[in-house]
């Protein structure tokens, strides 16, 4: 019978260590990939029904729409109660922006999505009424929202004082 060779026992015994070892780190990667994309997707679903539910509000309403039709065209027309109802409509779609920026910025959310959404910021930017309302109330909203909307979609509207 031949003797045990111990250095050859362990050097395998090594080997296959390392070889387990990789194989739960590939394993490891996979599986925080997988939940990356299940977060992403859950945080894609969140915001779009978050969009969804507010534009189903004014559509449903004709008081709602008008508001918001007035708001944008002459936000400071407007009498105190639908100042106060036109600014609620607006931090509602303002903290969806947010979130969805937030997400985009930190990935954790479909940064395609933020793309679309960027552009409908900066119709609505577009109009005097949006302008004047964010100037009376800057407030609430990210740091980091707030200075995209400073510094990269305001500057396009030099008409509004500061």
């Amino acid at each position: 019978m031949e003797a045990i060779n111990w250095e050859a026992v362990q050097a395998i015994s090594e080997a296959l260590g390392v070889i387990v070892v990789i194989a739960s780190l590939i394993f490891v990667g996979l599986q925080v990939r997988q939940n990356s994309e299940e977060i992403r997707s859950s945080n894609y679903h969140a915001v779009t029904d978050s969009f969804n539910s507010w534009n189903l509000a004014v559509a449903e309403s004709t008081e709602l729409a008008t508001l918001w039709r007035k708001g944008l065209d002459s936000y400071n027309e407007l009498n105190g109660e639908e100042k106060i109802q036109f600014g609620f409509l607006m931090r509602a779609a303002f903290r969806i922006w947010d979130t969805l920026y937030y997400q985009s910025r930190h990935g954790t959310g479909d940064t395609t999505l933020w793309e679309a959404e960027r552009k409908n910021v900066e119709v609505l930017f577009s109009t005097p009424g949006c302008r004047s309302w964010w100037r009376e109330h800057p407030y609430g909203f990210s740091a980091d929202l707030a200075a995209y909307i400073e510094n990269s979609v305001l500057v396009k509207y030099p008409d509004i004082g500061k």
